[in-house]
């Protein structure tokens, strides 16, 4: 799973912190070899804590069969999360939870 984490806001009050990292939007989409898979996030939402955010996104993986119109045979809701460091803008961790 790809993400991206785009469009600025600032996770510190910028009068009180020189950080450089901001978050605004996260957007997350299959990669590499999805034949008969596909992803929709329905949500995220985001903490501070410390010197890190952590980002919890939800979404729905669903395997799909194409033969004579079948389409989705079955769904599931999935939680990942991210855990990033608001000074270096480094992943710490991402997990399924």
């Amino acid at each position: 799973m790809f993400t991206r984490i785009s469009n600025p806001r600032y996770l510190n009050d910028t009068s009180t912190t020189t950080q450089d990292y901001i978050l605004n939007d996260v957007n997350t989409a299959l990669t590499g070899i999805t034949l008969a898979t596909s992803w929709s996030q329905t949500t995220y939402d985001y903490t501070i804590f410390g010197d890190t955010v952590i980002i919890d996104l939800y979404g729905t993986l669903s395997y799909n069969i194409f033969s004579q119109s079948i389409g989705t045979i079955y769904s599931e809701s999935l939680h990942y999360q991210v855990i990033i460091d608001i000074n270096t803008g480094q992943a710490i961790s991402i997990s399924a939870i």
